[in-house]
């Protein structure tokens, strides 16, 4: 069976290309190989919706004293203008519940903000973007009122034990 692609082949991504080998012992390491290589693909892989839920990201991250305990990676897109009802001012804070139980920390926390007057920006950590326990904070840190603001958060939940 052979199925080909344009592309060579990335680290993580699926081969579409497959040439089974005749011999019997040389097929099982071959398919042994090809099925390790496949979920290793497939668990590395990170998903890609960006939705104003919760999602798995299925990006991992070590337990401190134990690197073979992981916690698991979540995302959760806030749109702070709907949120707030209003576009947000020059300066103004907003800040909302975000519902999310048992987070531990953040993974990577930033803002994509669109102004009325058509400005493009990205707004990364603390004091204008980030989480506590029970809350998700934006600042506008410029002179703009900001028509969109997409706060996407990644962290991490406490491991169970």
């Amino acid at each position: 069976m052979t199925a080909s692609s344009n592309q060579p082949l990335v680290s993580n991504q699926l081969p579409l290309t497959i040439d089974l080998p005749p011999d019997e012992k040389e097929f099982r390491e071959f398919l042994t190989d090809y099925l390790r290589r496949n979920s290793n693909i497939t668990n590395s892989k990170e998903g890609a919706l960006y939705l104003p839920q919760e999602l798995a990201n299925f990006k991992q991250l070590y337990t401190r004293n134990n690197n073979q305990k992981f916690r698991n990676g979540y995302r959760r897109v806030f749109d702070m203008v709907t949120l707030n009802s209003a576009n947000i001012g020059p300066a103004a804070t907003v800040s909302f519940p975000h519902d999310i139980s048992q987070i531990q920390g953040t993974l990577f926390i930033y803002a994509n903000c669109t102004s009325t007057t058509s400005n493009f920006f990205t707004v990364t950590g603390h004091p204008n973007v980030y989480l506590d326990s029970t809350t998700v904070y934006f600042t506008n840190p410029t002179a703009l009122t900001l028509s969109q603001v997409d706060v996407v958060a990644e962290y991490v939940k406490q491991v169970p034990t």
